[in-house]
């Protein structure tokens, strides 16, 4: 596949594995050098997702109500991503030891019962500080977690952040530092990693080492970590 701008239809190609094994190798080693055309096909990835989930039975422990006169259609987008990840997409066997076999610097969740069993896979992107969006994703993920071990079915969350969405687990800098606290210690099923490279540029462009909340471990590139959990079949969210 040569650098020309990528269709959509050629992006469906590649989700759909429509093409050959040596288009696919190219196309990622393409997607690596170009973090616009990534964000495109994570893009449309999750959109299929979410299309092909929302004609499936509504499982009955989400109750997800409309906000009062006053609401963020951030937040609306935010829980219907949320709400048909509930529906136990990602859903593949999975070799628990070979989880984090790829992180820079951080202590991994503790081992779930059983060296191979059925576990749902989800991994969320935040590449954003906004607030509220923020922290409508952290409580569904919350959410979420809790409904899981209510029904003692397996799963594990990665959340990774880069870009802006680093803010939120700067020291002093995350509005949500006691939220994130307890959700990793009642939660050992649940990461959240920083991304180096924008760690790196961020130190650059302040002047200051970066200071992480100490339930953050790194990855060296979330976009790197982003298109390789998809290739093992992780469920995508963008936070």
């Amino acid at each position: 596949m040569d650098t020309k701008p990528v269709s959509d239809e050629q992006i469906n190609a590649f989700i759909d594995s429509q093409i050959t094994d040596e288009e696919r190798q190219e196309f990622l080693a393409q997607m690596q050098s170009d973090k616009q055309l990534a964000s495109r096909v994570c893009d449309l990835q999750q959109l299929k997702q979410m299309t092909q989930l929302a004609f499936r039975d509504i499982p009955g422990h989400y109750n997800l109500s409309m906000p009062s006169r006053r609401f963020s259609w951030k937040a609306i987008a935010a829980s219907l991503v949320f709400f048909v990840t509930g529906l136990l997409i990602g859903t593949t066997q999975f070799n628990l030891s070979d989880r984090f076999s790829d992180s820079s610097s951080f202590t991994p969740v503790q081992d779930l019962p059983n060296q191979q069993q059925v576990v749902t896979k989800v991994l969320v992107h935040l590449s954003s500080a906004d607030e509220s969006s923020a922290r409508n994703t952290l409580n569904n993920i919350n959410e979420m977690l809790v409904q899981y071990a209510a029904q003692q079915k397996q799963i594990l969350v990665e959340i990774i952040a880069n870009s802006d969405g680093l803010n939120l687990l700067r020291v002093g800098r995350s509005p949500f530092a006691d939220l994130i606290r307890r959700m990793t210690e009642q939660h050992p099923n649940l990461t959240f990693l920083a991304c180096l490279n924008t760690i790196e540029n961020f130190e650059k462009a302040e002047g200051n080492p970066i200071h992480l909340l100490p339930q953050a471990g790194t990855i060296r590139s979330g976009v790197a970590q982003v298109i390789k959990r998809q290739q093992e079949g992780w469920a995508y969210i963008r936070g």
